[in-house]
């Protein structure tokens, strides 16, 4: 889970750690800066393979689209 909140911050958990960072939105794409991520273990490898695809997936540019 994300949470986008002021100041262009963003936060959220992998289920094993959580994290921060901030976002620039550039109008049709969206881009994170590296996040801090809190060094607890994943305990399965189930709990490490979500944690790498969600940060993974947070590093590539996202399309956006206003509303």
């Amino acid at each position: 889970m994300s949470h986008f909140g002021l100041a262009n911050r963003v936060g959220g958990s992998t289920g094993c750690n959580n994290f921060t960072g901030t976002y620039q939105d550039g109008g049709n794409q969206v881009t994170f800066s590296p996040f801090v991520v809190t060094a607890a273990a994943c305990v399965s490898d189930a709990g490490r393979a979500q944690e790498e695809a969600i940060l993974g997936a947070l590093q590539e540019p996202t399309a956006s689209e206003s509303r």
